[in-house]
């Protein structure tokens, strides 16, 4: 019976979607973004900012934080103008690999 239930867990690890490593998770992440927002963000201040990795949520969703920089924006004339200024923005990308969605929320962590 032991031997049975580890068999199962064993295939359920080797079979499961494994999120994709911070190290790869750039394009994905500027790809929701765009897809969610007008704005577009300027640059990727750090990843991992709560420095625990991959969360495993209890959603069986993974969790992966960002802090952006998001620039000012002044239009003059109908043209869109980018100022010196901005703020620095905690983002959550949150992954479901059941049905490999990808969702940003933004504030904190």
């Amino acid at each position: 019976m032991k031997l049975i239930l580890v068999y199962f867990f064993f295939c359920l690890f080797l079979f499961s979607e494994k999120p994709i490593p911070y190290s790869k998770i750039d394009s994905k992440f500027l790809e929701t973004w765009d897809a969610t927002y007008p704005v577009s963000i300027q640059k990727i201040i750090k990843k991992d900012v709560l420095k625990k990795g991959i969360v495993f949520l209890k959603s069986n969703e993974y969790l992966y934080t960002f802090l952006v920089y998001i620039a000012n924006r002044e239009f003059e004339d109908g043209k869109e103008k980018i100022l010196d200024d901005g703020k620095q923005i905690e983002v959550k990308l949150i992954f479901n690999p059941k049905q490999n969605l990808y969702r940003i929320e933004l504030g904190e962590l």
